[in-house]
């Protein structure tokens, strides 16, 4: 069973990475990052699985998104007790919090 969800997280980081770099022929003069796709590199990340991959992203994007939203990392966070539906509302609510400051920030940069 490993090696079956190993070859769908090389697809499904494969795919990413496929779109990123569409994207960027897309936007000339634009730029993205490429996901290392080695199961060894994930496996020090404990991710094995393509739900694995995506609970990693959604954690990292809600720990740091964080800072950018409420100005400090969210070390508070129990993520391994989180649901994959938990992080996807957690990381729209650190979105529109990002958006939120971002906001804030350009209209007292007016003033």
């Amino acid at each position: 069973m490993q090696r079956k969800d190993t070859m769908e997280l090389v697809k499904h980081i494969e795919a990413k990475n496929a779109e990123m770099q569409k994207w960027m022929d897309d936007n000339p003069g634009s730029w993205g990052g490429m996901l290392v796709t080695d199961p060894d590199h994930w496996a020090q990340y404990d991710v094995y699985t393509v739900e694995d991959f995506e609970r990693y992203e959604l954690e990292t994007y809600i720990y740091e998104g964080h800072k950018d939203a409420f100005g400090t990392k969210g070390r508070h966070y129990d993520f391994k007790n989180m649901t994959l539906a938990e992080l996807k509302e957690e990381a729209d609510y650190i979105s529109n919090a990002v958006k939120n400051a971002m906001q804030e920030e350009a209209e007292a940069e007016k003033q």
